[in-house]
């Protein structure tokens, strides 16, 4: 009796035994049923950015049952994936945050990504004068010449005409129509991050105005006007460099060319004699990098 009851209490101790270290494995995390047990360590490459550049972002995670999956999110809000190593593309400075689960256990991180804006480009001039047809794409009369600006004064600047300043001034020869297009890069030094942009300008005889509301940007004064004889003269006072005047026939062509030297700040008195040209009216324009005049010339009989 005293055997059996011997061999039953060695039984139920190998019993207890057994139980006691299921759960010691369980509660040390053998069974991957520890949270603990499972980490994540996220990071992106590369970690500093200009704005729209490529960040791969990568998930680490160990322990648990390595059967894992992914849950990405962003804050700014907007992103979210299921993929263990996206490439996105941030705009702003955002926080990726990514929740790793292995079926039992789940468990989180995040990363932060800097992102450097991009240089901000308009080169629609702001001129009455010109027909905006879209960001990309003005109009102009063809006796007009107009200035295109890159902006973000202290950039680098590259001009698909070579040039490397921040303005650059167009225009066309006024006999016809003409389409020209320009682009250029603009990286800011301090952040290394550059943008493009492109323009085309149309100079057109549609956007020409010889009604009596002219175009006019300068002190340029001609007189008499109308005139019978062909014969004017023009007045011009302030600005600092010479003046380039062209007379345009009613067809667009060139009939007058002439160019003025003038002091600093000195006013300037020329003739233009059209003596020789028909009945009608006509197209001067005065300009420099500085002044850009278009007015109409009468002849009358």
């Amino acid at each position: 009796m005293r055997k059996i009851i011997s061999i039953a209490l060695i039984a139920f101790s190998l019993n207890a035994f057994a139980q006691g270290f299921s759960d010691l494995v369980i509660n040390n995390g053998l069974s991957g049923r520890n949270v603990a047990s499972l980490t994540v360590n996220p990071s992106a490459q590369p970690d500093n950015v200009c704005s729209g550049q490529a960040v791969h972002l990568f998930s680490v995670p160990d322990g648990g049952t390595t059967n894992y999956s992914y849950a990405w999110t962003s804050d700014p809000p907007g992103f979210v994936s299921d993929a263990a190593e996206p490439v996105v593309r941030p705009k702003v400075s955002t926080v990726y945050t990514v929740e790793v689960s292995d079926g039992t256990n789940i468990t989180s991180g995040s990363v932060s990504v800097i992102v450097k804006p991009l240089p901000v480009i308009d080169l629609v001039p702001a001129d009455s004068g010109i027909q905006i047809i879209s960001q990309n794409e003005i109009s102009t009369c063809v006796f007009n010449s107009i200035t295109l600006d890159a902006g973000n004064p202290g950039s680098n600047y590259l001009w698909n005409t070579g040039s490397h300043d921040q303005k650059l001034f167009i225009q066309t020869s006024g006999i016809s129509f003409d389409v020209q297009d320009y682009t250029v890069t603009v990286t800011n030094p301090l952040t290394g991050c550059s943008e493009d942009s492109e323009i085309r300008v149309n100079f057109t005889f549609s956007n020409c105005t010889y009604g009596v509301e002219e175009q006019q940007r300068s002190n340029l004064v001609i007189y008499p006007n109308p005139t019978s004889n062909g014969v004017f003269t023009i007045l011009f006072e302030g600005g600092n460099k010479e003046l380039n005047l062209e007379v345009y026939s009613p067809q667009g062509i060139l009939v007058h060319q002439k160019l003025i030297e003038r002091a600093n700040g000195t006013s300037c008195k020329s003739i233009i004699d059209l003596s020789d040209q028909p009945i009608g009216v006509y197209v001067i324009k005065a300009m420099n990098s500085e002044i850009n005049s278009t007015q109409k010339l009468i002849i009358t009989k």
